[in-house]
Parts: structure tokens; sequence; C-alpha cells
């Protein structure tokens, strides 16, 4: 399983994002090419060590599988997950993947979620994937800490009606606010313009401190 790849009429799996073998085509191999006397040498195509393995299990009746998802969706990819993300790669797939089977999707309808590898990915890179996927917290997973109520929650009815109580009395019929005692509340807090003064004086004495 792999990438799948057409050179001169033969369908293999791409060295490029790696391929998966099972344990029975291993031994195929094995019994008929064990040794340096079995093994085909090829002048030409000695780079091409993907085709070759194609071509060899071919004849021995092993064909490379289609490893799509079944929405179409790779699973082995030829590029890093940057490019195939981010726009304006597509001249880049063209240009260094002209023996790909089926085109390269970009964006998100390209990957399957159940990718296997990337082709071309950095060392440091291998650690920042690391981290994202086996230590950070996806807060809407399961019900996760994002969608928790906290403990300390009050409706925000609650918390205007404890306010009027705080400020007017405990015994304080929040039902019932006059207008009277509604001017009394608002003198608590500074009006627009009042709280925009405070906050630039605040700011300037800060900036002549530093």
């Amino acid at each position: 399983m792999g990438r799948n790849a057409v050179f001169w009429g033969t369908l293999y799996n791409t060295g490029k994002t790696a391929f998966v073998l099972s344990r029975g085509a291993m031994e195929l191999i094995y019994n008929k090419y064990n040794s340096s006397f079995a093994c085909k040498q090829s002048s030409t195509y000695r780079n091409n060590e993907d085709y070759l393995l194609g071509k060899y299990l071919a004849e021995l009746g092993v064909t490379a599988e289609d490893s799509r998802d079944e929405r179409g969706r790779e699973r082995f990819h030829v590029f890093t997950p940057e490019h195939l993300l981010a726009p304006g790669y597509n001249w880049i797939f063209q240009k260094y993947f002209s023996r790909s089977l089926n085109p390269t999707i970009q964006g998100k309808p390209g990957f399957s979620p159940t990718s296997v590898s990337f082709h071309g990915v950095q060392q440091d890179y291998i650690f920042l994937y690391d981290f994202l996927l086996y230590h950070v917290k996806v807060f809407n997973y399961n019900g996760g800490f994002g969608n928790n109520r906290s403990r300390v929650y009050k409706p925000s009815d609650n918390v205007w009606k404890a306010f009027v109580r705080e400020s007017l009395g405990p015994d304080y019929n929040v039902s019932k606010v006059s207008a009277l005692d509604y001017y009394k509340l608002w003198d608590l807090w500074d009006p627009p313009e009042e709280f925009v003064r405070k906050l630039r004086e605040q700011f300037l004495n800060k900036t002549r401190r530093s």
C-alpha cells in the first residue's frame, strides 16, 4: 500500500510517501530474489527502487492497491502538510510529481482522517506534530473543558440582582426598582466620558514612569 504512481505502464507505490508491504509480499520477494545473482540489474533505473519493486511484485501477481479512503482522500501524501493546506502550491504539485495516478487535492478535502505518511517533513517538525497529536487537548472533543460550565457559573439574571442587593440592601425587592433607585445605581458607575478620561490618565502616568 502507498501512493499509486505509473511509470512505463507499471503501477507501483512511490517511495516518496513510504509504502507498506504485507508479510506475504515480502516472502515472495525474498524467495525469488534471495541472492545478488537472482536480482535483476538495471543501469537505467538503478535509482528507481520503488518502481522496480512494483514491477517485480507485479510479475509475482501482487499489484498496488488503491490506498485512498472511501471518499477518495489520500492516506499517503507526497508533500508536507503545510504545502497541502496552504494556498498557492498547485504548480508544485503538477511540476514535481507527474507520475501520480490520482491528482493531488489541495486543502482539507484531500486529507484522509486515517492518513499514514507525509513526504519531506523536516526533523524539527516531527517534534511539533508529536506535540500537537499526543499532548494538546482539543476543547470540543467529547465534551472537553471548553464545553463544561464553570463551577462558579451564575446566570446573567442573577448577576445584576446580586449587584442591586449588594448596593441597595440584601432585602431590596429587585422586581420593583424605582427610577430614583436606578439613578442611585447609575451613580455608582462612571459615565463613558469619565471612564475614558481616567483610563487615559492611567496610561499617561504609566508611560511617564517607564
